[in-house]
């Protein structure tokens, strides 16, 4: 090996501490660089040369050579800014974007963006950030079947965008107005069986439907209900409209009057406590019709015209216009909300295509069980503009040209969402349910067809009274006091028999209020209002007079002879002997057993008497019952009313009865549900809306934009509203040491780097974004100027090797000459 090797060397080493040198200073020149990534040099030995020597085989370097430059990715220190679209990464991750007019995508952790005035979120240079857009659009679909959503939700994951990355590009600076498809109550109810302030005898569980009445001021009284929650809801033009939903607990067992029961819900286990809720507008903002039929959208026509729930020219206001829902809540012995039922006007009708429900909202049976969104909740239409076929979640339509219909009322539905969700197919258990046949006016009738009336002693024919027959064949009719029966003769009411001298048929004298039989032993016969026993047990009619009250019976006569008859008004013991008192102008007497007239001097046992009441009650042969007849039919809030049902008899011995509605086999509750976080529960001291929500709003203007951690964009509206409109997305490399440097704070992909791994901010890896920051170049002075003086000084020593071997060879060449 030579002197020009050595100095081949040293020259090895100048360019390696030159390139070093370079290196050191662009990471010095970009020390304020946003989102710079600084870089190191390494470098290593190059080749030896092989030789020899006395002590063996020998190697000499032939210098230094670039080893490689590895970029230092550790994130840098984050400065704040006053803009909210400057964003940093605040742990691994980069941002992507795209050049205008490519489809190139490139990589940046500087987040200096900004919307440009096409609305384009772009850096300096003009690239577009990439993003998934948010769909805002509420549009509700109805679910098809079984709706199963788990037990994750999109508002549960760090996921709020769909699709595949694009531009985030906002479609205007306007907001447009959007209905309101989605009202959600988180109630706190009670339990003290405090809270049941509308009872119904007939129909418990809708009393508060049967109560509503729109062509009153207010429709229901502020008394009426234990609970009521409100929020504002929006139309599809933007227009504010209030809703309101009632709440009142269903007590599951009444008392009537007299201690009798006036109703009874069976089905539900024990603890279970019941509400009644009703979802209502304004009955003056109700557009709903119905009745309609042959709607031509081309000329807005019918061929009948509807009739409107409020305000109808004909018909004037229908009382249950402003009703959107009914139905019940089930809450368990803990209080947890665990079924629901919800019934809609129409809801399971099959209008033709372009007509109308024809039921009558004044009619139970037009209310059934509602259909369901594809979330699994139960859906109501609020028709606030009029539309002609969007007052029933059964109405259909057909446009113009075509001939397959479709659910214009699939556009005005609203959810609610009081925590229960329906996930079962079918979604509503009792599609039909067997109840008591009714006529127009809402009356039992029997299988004839006879308008039936109810008691507490059964049903009756209500316009003859007739209840069935007794043993004898009598036709009963009954009153408060119980059955009876018209004797044929003298056309008294005939409540039952008393013992007394034989059967005796028992009356009743409306004027002194007391019960009577005729006494047939005396002249002329005389109502008999009292009866008394005398010592040998026998009864005998009581009257009374100026002396006292007495019986009629056999007396002795003074002297002897045969007794008479004469009145008896006690009894007086004679040395052991019992005697009958009498009585005449002289006053109180015996007959001794001389057959002696004696004065009563003293006192006397007078005779005791009681009023005169039934020994046997008039008692009805139940084979011979007047009956309901029955039908089975589609579910509705018709079948929901009570039962009758025995109950045990009165103290009387007359049959008692109860009012019954079984809720497992006659309500249409949810088959399975689904409880979310937060649902409604029955578990308070008092009652409390403790959060209402709904996705409605007015028209608006940008007037913010904000960013949060998870990369989500929300513009900020004059209108007040708030809605995410994209997700930023975020990218990574397996090896980040495989990155191309762009410039302009750009990486791109290579092989080396692999194809990027795409996510969301704060989730599975990646860095949360921090707006209001942008990230500093992550290059250290202090590190940097130690490695520019150590570079130098090796750069120094190299060209120190050069200088000295450059006198070497002037030397050797001296020594030539």
């Amino acid at each position: 090996m030579g002197l020009s090797a050595s100095m081949w060397t040293s020259v090895s080493g100048l360019l390696a501490h030159g390139n070093k040198m370079n290196l050191v200073g662009n990471n010095i020149a970009n020390v304020s660089t946003i989102g710079f990534k600084s870089q190191r040099m390494d470098f290593n030995d190059y080749l030896y040369m092989s030789g020899s020597s006395a002590s063996g085989p020998t190697q000499i370097g032939a210098g230094v050579s670039t080893y490689a430059v590895l970029g230092d990715y550790s994130q840098g220190a984050l400065e704040t800014t006053n803009s909210g679209t400057d964003l940093a990464i605040d742990g691994n991750g980069y941002f992507g974007v795209r050049k205008t007019g490519s489809d190139q995508k490139y990589y940046t952790r500087a987040g200096d963006f900004f919307f440009d005035k096409e609305r384009k979120l772009v850096n300096p240079e003009g690239m577009v950030v990439q993003g998934w857009k948010v769909e805002n659009d509420k549009a509700l679909t109805f679910s098809s079947g079984a709706t199963n959503l788990g037990t994750g939700t999109s508002s549960e994951s760090s996921y709020v965008g769909s699709g595949s990355p694009t531009d985030i590009v906002l479609s205007s600076w306007n907001l447009p107005p959007q209905q309101t498809t989605n009202v959600s109550f988180t109630m706190g109810l009670t339990n003290d069986g405090n809270g049941d302030k509308t009872t119904s005898a007939g129909s418990p569980l809708t009393a508060l439907f049967d109560l509503w009445d729109a062509t009153s001021n207010p429709p229901i009284a502020k008394d009426a209900f234990s609970a009521k929650s409100e929020i504002k809801v929006y139309d599809e033009g933007g227009n504010a409209h209030q809703l309101s939903v009632y709440y009142d607990q269903v007590a599951t067992s009444k008392e009537g009057t007299n201690g009798s029961t006036a109703y009874t819900i069976e089905g539900l286990p024990a603890g279970y406590t019941i509400y009644e809720y009703l979802v209502t507008i304004p009955p003056s903002e109700d557009n709903r019709s119905f009745g309609g039929e042959g709607y031509d959208e081309a000329t807005n026509t019918w061929t009948r015209d509807p009739t409107k729930f409020y305000d109808d020219p004909t018909t004037g206001t229908n009382k249950q216009a402003g009703v959107l829902m009914s139905g019940q809540l089930i809450f368990n012995a803990s209080g947890q909300l665990v079924n629901q039922t919800a019934y809609t006007f129409g809801a399971t009708g099959t209008p033709a295509a372009n007509d109308q429900y024809a039921g009558s909202p004044d009619s139970k049976e037009s209310w059934q069980p509602t259909k369901l969104s594809s979330n699994g909740l139960p859906v109501f239409t609020a028709n606030f503009t009029g539309q002609p076929l969007a007052n029933s979640v059964s109405e259909t339509m057909t446009t113009t040209g075509t001939t397959t219909p479709f659910s214009q009322a699939q556009n005005y539905i609203m959810e609610l969402d009081l925590g229960l969700k329906n996930i079962g197919s079918p979604a509503w258990s009792n599609p039909t349910a067997t109840t008591i046949k009714t006529d127009a006016q809402g009356n039992p009738v029997d299988a004839a067809g006879n308008a039936l009336g109810v008691s507490k002693y059964g049903y009756y024919n209500l316009a003859t009274g007739f209840y069935g027959k007794d043993a004898a064949g009598h036709d009963l009719l009954a009153d408060d006091k119980g059955f009876y029966y018209r004797d044929p003769v003298s056309g008294d009411n005939i409540y039952g028999t008393i013992t007394v001298g034989g059967n005796q048929n028992v009356s009743y004298d409306d004027t002194i209020k007391g019960y009577y039989f005729t006494d047939t032993t005396v002249t002329p016969n005389a109502k008999c209002y009292d009866v008394t026993v005398d010592g040998a047990g026998t009864a005998h009619p009581a009257y009374s007079d100026a002396n006292g009250s007495y019986y009629n019976g056999t007396v002795p006569v003074a002297g002897g002879g045969a007794a008479v008859p004469g009145k008896i008004y006690g009894t007086i013991d004679d040395g052991g002997v019992t005697r009958l008192v009498q009585h005449d102008a002289t006053g109180y007497f015996y007959i001794d057993g001389a057959d002696a007239r004696q004065a009563v001097t003293g006192t006397f046992d007078k005779i005791a008497t009681s009023k005169v009441k039934p020994d046997t009650y008039v008692a009805i042969d139940n084979t011979t019952r007047v009956a309901p007849d029955y039908e089975t039919k589609a579910n509705s809030l018709d079948s929901l009313k009570t039962q009758l049902v025995p109950d045990g008899v009165t103290a009387e011995g007359n049959p008692k009865y109860k009012a019954v509605v079984n809720f497992a086999t006659n309500a249409a509750s949810m088959t399975t549900t689904e409880r979310q976080d937060g649902a409604s529960a029955a578990n308070s001291k008092t009652s409390v809306t403790q959060n209402a929500t709904q996705d409605g709003y007015a028209s608006g203007t940008l007037s913010d934009v904000r960013i949060d951690t998870s990369g989500i964009i929300y513009g900020v509206y004059s209108n007040g509203t708030t809605l995410p409109l994209y997700q930023i997305t975020m990218y990574d490399f397996q090896n980040n040491q495989g990155l191309w440097r762009e410039g302009g704070n750009l990486f791109s992909s290579t092989n080396d780097s692999g194809e990027p791994r795409i996510g969301v901010a704060g989730d599975n890896g990646f860095g949360t974004t921090k707006a209001y920051n942008i990230e500093q170049s992550n290059v250290d002075m202090s590190r940097e100027f130690v490695q520019m003086i150590t570079t130098q000084r090796g750069f120094q020593a190299n060209s120190k090797g050069i200088t000295t071997v450059d006198t070497m060879l002037e030397t050797v060449i001296g020594m030539k000459r």
